[in-house]
């Protein structure tokens, strides 16, 4: 069975970073892989790191006639562009795709869009609300939920003592991702305001994006507020910090919760898409009400005093991502790619 990942995004984000996971465990289960990808993006870069060869496309119109993907058997759509990149091929070659969908806001009503998803074989959605609005906008598709995964970061115990050291007896709160407005960031700077008091709380953000020079300009004069930009050694930021925080407006499911998760740090996140779905108050994590900055300086304050409530969202959220290791996503779109090649 030979399998294209398509991913088109010119940057590298939760998504991205998942496509990459499922391609490196479909390959340790023995499928033929070929990916295509812009030839700008990170992602690109590093199929090329794991030996997966890639075929270049900077948009939906590029790179189809590639003689590497006359023998693909199916073909995976995981970013928005990917999803009309493989309505295309399958007009040019009749070859099947299915979509992997990430994202809770609602899919355009444009006719190409609208196509595109109609002609996928299976839709499948990262949690069941993503799932069930590809069931209600298109109800005789095939439509599934398997699960984002969490990926594992080793962690330099070196790096992460000199860690400790600078932010000696700092109670950590992070937030990582794309600055980007949805994601919630001047929440944060918001609730930082407010325990502002606290000096032995400090905020870490790790990320980069559109939205970095206004938040700088908002978290101007706040000591307890640092940038320190992406991050690649995401497993001892996690080991350093004490709680994890994703005061999203809108999500899907959030990849980085599940990453926290897997590493036992305790997570802070919105009642919004699909973060209830692992999220469970004063269980898996904390959930508090969208755009409300004291709501989440209390949340921080709760962990930071209350020991018992810790360790039981940690031990709790680490026995929920534990049945959704990216083993078991990867045998069940093997499973789904099988369905689809028996028609």
């Amino acid at each position: 069975m030979k399998i294209c990942i398509v991913n088109l995004a010119s940057g590298f984000g939760g998504g991205e970073n998942q496509t990459l996971l499922l391609a490196e465990e479909l390959r340790k289960k023995g499928l033929d892989l070929i990916a295509v990808a812009n030839p700008k993006s990170k992602l690109f870069q590093k199929f090329l790191e794991l030996k997966i060869p890639v075929v270049t496309s900077k948009n939906p119109l590029a790179g189809h006639t590639s003689p590497a993907l006359k023998d693909v058997d199916c073909f995976h759509a995981h970013d928005g562009r990917a999803v009309h990149w493989c309505y295309l091929q399958k007009i040019i070659t009749q070859k099947h795709y299915l979509v992997t969908r990430r994202v809770i806001n609602p899919i355009k009503r444009n006719w190409s869009t609208q196509l595109a998803y109609e002609n996928a074989d299976i839709l499948v959605g990262v949690s069941h609300l993503i799932s069930q609005q590809l069931a209600s906008q298109f109800p005789e598709k095939n439509c599934e939920m398997i699960m984002d995964s969490p990926k594992t970061y080793d962690v330099d115990l070196d790096r992460l003592k000199e860690m400790r050291r600078i932010y000696e007896k700092k109670f950590i709160v992070i937030q990582a991702g794309s600055l980007v407005r949805h994601k919630g960031f001047d929440v944060t700077i918001q609730a930082a305001k407010l325990l502002s008091a606290k000096e032995d709380i400090q905020f870490l953000f790790l990320g980069d994006g559109p939205e970095r020079e206004a938040l700088l300009e908002e978290a101007n004069g706040l000591k307890n507020v640092e940038f320190l930009g992406r991050q690649e050694n995401m497993g001892d930021w996690f080991a350093l910090s004490d709680c994890l925080v994703l005061p999203s407006r809108m999500e899907g499911l959030g990849s980085v919760l599940l990453e926290a998760m897997k590493a036992q740090v305790p997570v802070i996140g919105t009642n919004v898409g699909g973060i209830p779905e692992i999220v469970k108050n004063n269980e898996t994590g904390i959930l508090i009400p969208n755009e409300d900055p004291r709501s989440l300086a209390n949340a921080i304050l709760l962990l930071k005093k209350d020991d018992a409530l810790r360790n039981k969202i940690v031990q709790q959220a680490f026995c929920l991502v534990a049945p959704n290791e990216i083993q078991v996503a990867a045998d069940k779109y093997i499973g789904l790619y099988s369905q689809i090649l028996k028609r």
